[in-house]
């Protein structure tokens, strides 16, 4: 299963994708409308889970959590942005800092972006209280750096 949050391309790449494809003509790729646009438009076959909408695919249950993505600068980038709770356990809000809407034992939070400072990641975690979390959405990060 694929699960794709919104249409931005460090989330999407219809290339890549296709290679996925390729390689596992099963794969299920779920994702919300706005999205689901541009895969139409590439021939790729999806589903759709969004809003605050439920469902099961591919035996596992997953949440839809719809909140508009963090603001870059006023209205420019402000996509549809779907969060997923995935099995009742791991929560991935994509660009956003969605409150789900109980209980969070993985918490997948973003930490870098041009929407994003630190400080509100921290809070975000603080405030979601997850059992257990790890950053992603750090691909402008320098890790040479970290060490």
């Amino acid at each position: 299963m694929v699960l794709i949050t919104h249409e931005h391309a460090d989330h999407i790449h219809i290339d890549s994708l296709q290679r996925v494809i390729e390689a596992n003509s099963e794969v299920v790729i779920v994702t919300n409308q706005s999205v689901g646009t541009l895969l139409t438009e590439a021939g790729i076959s999806w589903q759709v889970l969004e809003g605050k909408n439920e469902g099961e695919f591919c035996n596992i249950h997953i949440e839809a959590h719809d909140e508009k993505h963090a603001e870059i600068y006023e209205e420019i980038g402000q996509v549809q942005n779907t969060g997923y709770f995935i099995a009742n356990s791991l929560f991935y809000p994509g660009d956003s800092y969605a409150l789900p809407r109980k209980d969070v034992e993985v918490l997948a939070f973003p930490i870098s972006g041009p929407w994003c400072k630190i400080s509100d990641a921290i809070r975000y975690v603080l405030e979601v209280k997850p059992v257990h979390a790890f950053p992603v959405h750090d691909g402008l990060i320098d890790k040479s750096k970290l060490l």
